[in-house]
């Protein structure tokens, strides 16, 4: 009887060990339901180091590994839809067709991705200034790229983080609005690759003095931006400026009243608060909340003097 008991815990042990075996090696293989697929490679050419993403369906960087031409490639990410996996170019790639095989399934790209030679480049921008100081309403160029000629077809983009206070155009013209601290952040794209530097400006208020002048014919309405007069009127009929309030000059112009608008010394823009024909009037103060302006003055109309 211990003969038969022995042996009968035996086969039940192997039998638990064969359950236990078949549950370790149970995985689901790939069906043509979760099966990857490439259907495209953006770039299609690339140096070393550049980044390239597999473009196709049922993709993960779980249990992955990808390869160009053979030689295995680091793969940084995938998208949350799957469609795309994200790889680097490395060192030793040589032209080849591109692979990623999941859970032991490899499939490849039917293009070749080319491996081009590495553009070498200048390691950083050199200005010929980082420092600005400037005053309100005033513009000038960005400091000169003196390095500029040893980039492989640059594109050269400039833009402020602080835009309330100095504003940038695509020209490289920086234009000052108010006191305060800002950044120029200059970057150059090129052929070797991105580079980014940054410019500070520091901006005091400028000295504005409004009012008008004497052309011999008509007075005439003016502004003095630190000492420099810059003429607001038009010089064939009588216009004064009464006020200003940071890019804003209140005043008027003929029987109109009106604000100039500031942007720069040389672009100002007028608006015309009344019509002709509605009686004289003038814009006397103007205050800029947001993206209202708010004048106040008189309209003079019928013998009566009406607050606008």
């Amino acid at each position: 009887m211990k003969k038969i008991a022995y042996f009968a815990s035996l086969v039940i042990l192997a039998g638990l060990v064969v359950v236990a075996c078949k549950k370790d090696d149970d995985s689901t293989p790939p069906t043509e339901e979760n099966k990857h697929a490439i259907t495209d490679l953006d770039p299609k050419e690339g140096p070393v180091g550049q980044e390239v993403v597999i473009i196709g369906t049922n993709f993960t960087d779980q249990n992955a590994t990808a390869a160009i031409g053979g030689t295995a490639a680091v793969i940084t990410g995938v998208n949350t839809d799957k469609t795309e996996l994200y790889i680097e170019v490395p060192n030793g790639a040589t032209d080849g067709k591109i692979s990623v095989t999941i859970d032991g399934l490899r499939v490849e790209s039917t293009q070749i991705f080319d491996v081009t030679e590495t553009i070498a480049g200048p390691e950083s921008i050199e200005l010929a200034e980082t420092d600005l100081a400037m005053r309100s309403l005033e513009t000038i160029s960005v400091p000169e790229i003196t390095n500029i000629a040893d980039f492989d077809n640059p594109m050269v983009q400039w833009e402020s983080n602080t835009p309330e206070t100095a504003v940038v155009d695509n020209d490289g013209n920086i234009t000052a609005l108010q006191a305060g601290e800002a950044q120029i952040e200059v970057s150059i794209n090129s052929a070797s690759g991105e580079l980014n530097t940054t410019i500070e400006v520091t901006v005091e208020e400028s000295i504005l003095v409004v009012g008008s002048f004497d052309n011999g014919n008509y007075d005439v309405a003016s502004l003095w931006l630190n000492e420099e007069q810059i003429v607001l009127g038009d010089e064939t009929d009588y216009s004064n400026a009464a006020s200003v309030n940071g890019r804003y000059v209140a005043g008027y112009e003929g029987n109109r009243a009106c604000v100039w608008h500031i942007k720069n010394k040389g672009e100002i823009n007028r608006i015309d608060l009344t019509a002709d024909g509605v009686g004289y009037a003038e814009a006397k103060s103007v205050v800029n909340i947001g993206d209202d302006v708010i004048a106040a003055g008189f309209i003079y109309k019928d013998e009566n003097e009406n607050s606008m």
